[in-house]
């Protein structure tokens, strides 16, 4: 055998082994050209090697990644290539002789299978993901009970719920030994296997706790009851909305008979005859203000019947043992108006009485003052009467010493005194 004829020989049992190969060989020279292409890389790429023998790899497979390799003189192990509608793990080495970078082998597998499985694997497992996190963000327990009767797992809900400690949940035992035992009775999850449809009831488990728990089979595709979805919602919540709902209803009873005798009363004060809705509505504010201790401006033309409804006011209050008395502010001179509601210390001035006076403000202490017309009553006297309003005490006339009274100043008026105050005239 001739040199010429063995290496021959051994060229053909090289391409022999190259084309023997599972992975696909594709090997280029140092310009780039493909000067090798094996079997299993033609058909994995569905490509005739006789056709791109000599081609420019970046014009056959531009996404090869060889030129890159013969560029940097660096491997590249394990790359995910899309290629055509075919997914391939590459390894690309550069092929050297002598110190020099003469060309670049690729090899890779068809992994377009294995590929997909992993996308859809991935996929799997970021549904169990929001399932998990749907499941134990729930506000109500949740529970799975498998075919056998086995407590497969339960939620961070459930596991409040019932107050056990994730060793004593159950998970892992069959349910017919926690009913046994009165972990859980009834078990509603026998219920739903042996009627095979939903089933609700009201249930204790060990740490005597009352909850309120729907078991739903889950079928397969025969028509077998293959797992239990159980939900479970504390009572202690329902049972506190029942509880205020009637005390709710009492309230309400309670309000609605006190209405009624509010309603009674006002009618009886002073003989008082009303029919219109108008007049039922003010005569029930009137009851609903005399039940609060503070002082009450009442506006209206004249002859409304403003002084009635101060009475009734005053009647209605907690004051109604104490003195009430109206004063017509309009129809006192203001000197002798300050000295009737305030009062007068002996010699406090020409003509006053020996030993002085008590106002009217300290004669009504504990009851209530109508100060009728008020808006008639000058700037001067309003301001000794807001001292009054806002610490409950009067100087009588030619006194330097407070005196503390405790009385429920109620005014009224015909005149718009909002104007008034705009015209600086109150």
């Amino acid at each position: 055998m001739t040199v010429s004829e063995w290496f021959l020989l051994q060229y053909e049992e090289l391409a022999d082994i190259v084309n023997a190969a599972h992975n696909g060989i594709v090997t280029v020279n140092k310009e780039g050209q493909i000067v090798l292409i094996n079997k299993a890389a033609e058909r994995i790429l569905s490509l005739k090697g006789n056709e791109i023998l000599g081609q420019p790899i970046s014009c056959v497979i531009p996404n090869s990644g060889l030129p890159d390799v013969l560029r940097t003189g660096q491997s590249e192990l394990a790359k995910i290539v899309k290629i055509g509608n075919v997914t391939v793990l590459s390894n690309r080495s550069p092929i050297i002789r002598d110190g020099q970078i003469v060309g670049v082998v690729g090899v890779f597998q068809d992994v377009s299978e294995l590929y997909s499985l992993r996308q859809e694997l991935q996929k799997e497992k970021e549904l169990n993901t929001e399932l998990e996190a749907i499941i134990e963000s729930s506000f109500d327990g949740i529970g799975i009970i498998h075919a056998d009767g086995t407590l497969l797992r339960v939620n961070k809900a459930y596991r409040q719920i019932s107050g056990l400690p994730p060793e004593d949940s159950g998970v892992g035992q069959n349910i017919r030994e926690l009913e046994k035992k009165r972990h859980i009775y009834p078990a509603v999850g026998l219920m739903v296997f042996e009627g095979k449809k939903p089933v609700t009831i009201k249930q204790k488990i060990k740490t005597g706790k009352e909850v309120l728990i729907t078991g739903n089979p889950v079928f397969d595709e025969n028509g077998n009851v293959i797992k239990v979805i159980c939900n479970i919602r504390d009572m202690t919540e329902l049972n506190n909305l029942k509880a205020q709902a009637k005390d709710y209803r009492s309230f309400k009873e309670l309000f609605c008979s006190e209405l009624e005798d509010l309603r009674a009363r006002q009618l009886a004060h002073d003989h008082i005859v009303a029919q219109s809705p108008e007049m039922h509505r003010v005569l029930e504010l009137a009851q609903r203000v005399a039940m609060v201790d503070s002082n009450v401006l009442i506006t209206g033309e004249t002859g409304v019947g403003k002084e009635i409804i101060a009475k009734v006011i005053h009647k209605s209050s907690s004051r109604n043992g104490g003195p009430f008395i109206k004063i017509n502010c309009s129809a006192i001179p203001e000197n002798l108006l300050e000295s009737e509601l305030f009062g007068y210390m002996d010699g406090a001035f020409t003509g006053a009485r020996k030993g002085g006076k008590v106002g009217i403000f300290e004669y009504c202490n504990n009851g209530s003052v109508l100060l009728d017309e008020i808006g008639e009553m000058s700037l001067g006297l309003q301001v000794k009467l807001l001292r009054v309003i806002q610490e409950q005490e009067i100087f009588r006339i030619g006194d330097a010493s407070p005196r503390k009274i405790n009385i429920r100043i109620i005014a009224s008026s015909n005149n718009d005194l909002k104007k008034l105050v705009e015209e600086q005239q109150f």
